[in-house]
């Protein structure tokens, strides 16, 4: 199975909506020359969203509920009603063409058995996307994209010890972020 890694330098990054598009795209090659969809490329394109829970106040301030459930080191959401809120990024990564989506809700000392636990729902899949900075963490990636914006100057920790895994850079620049010139950096990074 190929592995596309996408994580962000800081949360509101953009990291769904660059997933977003690599799964669109992805799913443009499973069509046939005749214009018709091509189930069996189709079904094997998945999506996996990984939410490491919080303890204490939620950095967000949101009403996910995602770091409620603390009675398990990690927990791993395949039900549709869930997966297909309204809202909610998992919902987002199905409507964009991921024939299946999995939720790891994870603490930080069970993302490794959370991660393999979640990555083995995949077994029969060619490709995955992986949303969360979680995962190249765990296991290495065949593509790691970093997604960074403008508006975000800080970046964190989980990023920055992960820099020498990642591919590509997007850098996502929303509608009010200002583009003024700013002092160089040089930043250099290898394999």
């Amino acid at each position: 199975m190929k592995i596309i890694s996408v994580l962000g330098t800081a949360s509101n990054t953009g990291k769904t909506t660059v997933a977003l598009y690599i799964i669109r795209n992805l799913m443009d090659f499973t069509y046939n020359q005749g214009g018709r969809l091509d189930n069996e490329r189709a079904k094997r394109l998945g999506a996996l969203k990984i939410t490491v829970r919080h303890e204490g106040a939620c950095p967000r301030h949101s009403t996910c509920d995602s770091c409620d459930s603390y009675g398990e080191p990690f927990k791993i959401v395949t039900d549709e009603d869930v997966i297909m809120e309204s809202g909610k990024d998992t919902a987002r990564l199905s409507s964009a063409g991921a024939l299946k989506v999995v939720w790891l809700q994870t603490d930080s000392n069970g993302e490794g058995v959370g991660i393999n636990t979640a990555l083995a729902c995949f077994d029969n899949y060619d490709t995955l996307v992986v949303e969360g900075n979680s995962l190249l963490r765990v296991r290495d990636a065949d593509v790691a994209v970093l997604v960074a914006t403008p508006s975000v100057k800080k970046m964190k920790r989980s990023a920055r010890l992960l820099l020498n895994k990642i591919d590509l850079v997007a850098i996502n620049v929303h509608a009010e972020d200002t583009l003024e010139p700013r002092p160089p950096v040089v930043t250099i990074m290898g394999h």
